[in-house]
């Protein structure tokens, strides 16, 4: 992939973040995680690896609002 389909890419990502309301940075692992799954034959342990990330970005908001 080349840098200005990534750049659109990445500026897409954090637009569509921003409306909705979601930390692009959140959406961002949660890809990641998928890629590193993506080949495996069983993705045993990616539900694991996806509440994680979703329960990290929440108790990280929550310890910014105190």
């Amino acid at each position: 992939m080349n840098d200005i389909s990534k750049s659109s890419e990445t500026e897409l990502l954090q637009d569509l973040c921003r409306k909705y309301g979601i930390d692009a940075k959140v959406v961002e692992e949660l890809i990641k995680i998928g890629k590193q799954f993506q080949r495996m034959e069983r993705r045993h342990g990616i539900y694991d690896e996806l509440r994680r990330c979703i329960r990290d970005s929440i108790d990280a908001r929550e310890n910014e609002v105190r």
